[in-house]
């Protein structure tokens, strides 16, 4: 089988184009996928701001990721620390099982916010399909501030 390549994606969706789509073959599954079930849960289920708002996202986070609500208040401009996952499960609107999930791991404190993190795509076994380039995720979360993640689900509240 030849390298694999990206089909461009349109201009509303993501994972853009800049993504390496891994073939069935190739994926391996997630490094953290075991440790999804420890995972908080942020309160509520809204529509994603990927895949052109077409699924619903339920967010879960770590304790490194614990600041993650604060986002909620949109003056909050809290920093996440190294080792902060923050996980977005899609559904089809009304769906009980995620049809995709983003997941975000912050690896430095350092320089610019889209290389701060790692950006995955899982399919629905928890396999690696697309490992993101800076310029591909990192482009939209990379110019938003605070620390390249966007808030939780508008049912989220501080606790």
């Amino acid at each position: 089988m030849g390298p694999a390549t990206a089909a461009p994606a349109p201009a509303d969706e993501h994972p853009p184009a800049a993504a390496l789509l891994l073939p069935a073959d190739k994926r391996a599954r997630w490094e953290h996928a075991d440790s999804l079930a420890a995972l908080e849960e942020a309160p509520g289920r809204d529509r994603s701001e990927h895949l052109g708002g077409r699924f619903e996202r339920s967010v879960h986070y770590n304790q490194a990721a614990r600041g993650y609500l604060a986002l909620r208040d949109r003056g909050a401009r809290p920093t996440l620390a190294v080792g902060a996952l923050v996980v977005q499960h899609h559904y089809a609107v009304g769906a009980a099982s995620p049809s995709v999930t983003f997941a975000m791991l912050k690896v430095a404190d350092a320089g610019p916010a889209a290389e701060r993190w790692q950006f995955f795509v899982l399919d629905t076994e928890l396999r690696v399909t697309t490992v993101a380039a800076p310029a591909g995720c990192g482009s939209c979360h990379g110019a938003w501030a605070p620390d390249a993640v966007f808030g939780p689900p508008a049912a989220a509240t501080l606790q």
